[in-house]
């Protein structure tokens, strides 16, 4: 990139959130429960579990890849009792 606009970022540690890109890559798994390990473990983060919210029979979940790219992660939605 020119070093112009190199000069210009600012590399946070933690990374914070780029919230604010018109795109969202989202992933479909198995357990949210589970992904939250492996996601730690790369250097991501995920939201608590409690932010996770229902829409189109999946739960969705938002977090962050280790440069603080959002992403989303979804999974089948417990049926309803």
């Amino acid at each position: 990139m020119p070093e112009a606009i190199a000069r210009g970022i600012t590399l946070a540690e933690p990374p914070e959130p780029r919230e604010d890109t018109p795109l969202k890559t989202s992933f479909l798994v198995r357990s949210l429960d589970a992904l939250r390990p492996v996601v730690l473990a790369h250097g991501g983060t995920l939201k608590a579990a409690g932010a996770a919210w229902a829409w189109r029979s999946a739960l969705h979940l938002d977090g962050t890849d280790p440069e603080g790219n959002v992403l989303q992660f979804r999974c089948a939605a417990p049926a309803k009792a």
